[in-house]
């Protein structure tokens, strides 16, 4: 329970709970730093009042993790295109589900961006793009 006199705040204190809940429902669940289950069950007292940030943080982690994968994958796919005369070689579900996660991703990292004070986007490491391309590799001979 909060005074009246504290109505403003509180109603910012909601408001920014629900901005990151709603980004913790499209965050992929492996990202999340902390139970959030146990979190929206009223178990806050292990995060303390740092609880915000550790969201915020993990949300920035997996972008920032997932994103230079999902890139890999797409420079291999158009390396692929190229020799085959640009004829895009994904069938229709496989090319909408690519496209969509990218577009997910990149939506999850605009609505992030202003409580992370910024997020630049990393690109593949030479390494991660060697495994990507070792994997599709293997998946063409096999």
């Amino acid at each position: 329970m909060y005074p009246d006199a504290d109505a403003d705040e509180v109603e910012l204190l909601r408001q920014s709970r629900q901005q990151l809940r709603t980004l913790l429902d499209r965050a992929p669940q492996r990202i999340a730093p902390v139970d959030v289950e146990a979190i929206w069950a009223g178990e806050r007292e292990q995060y303390g009042a740092d609880l915000p940030a550790a969201l915020v943080a993990g949300i920035v982690d997996g972008i920032t993790g997932l994103y230079p994968q999902l890139r890999a994958v797409r420079m291999q796919i158009d390396e692929i295109t190229a020799q085959f005369a640009g004829e895009d070689v994904l069938i229709p579900y496989l090319r909408s589900a690519l496209d969509g996660a990218e577009a997910d991703l990149l939506e999850l990292k605009a609505e992030v961006e202003p409580l992370a004070g910024g997020l630049t986007l990393p690109e593949p490491t030479d390494v991660m793009c060697g495994h990507v391309r070792t994997i599709f590799e293997r998946e063409l001979e096999g």
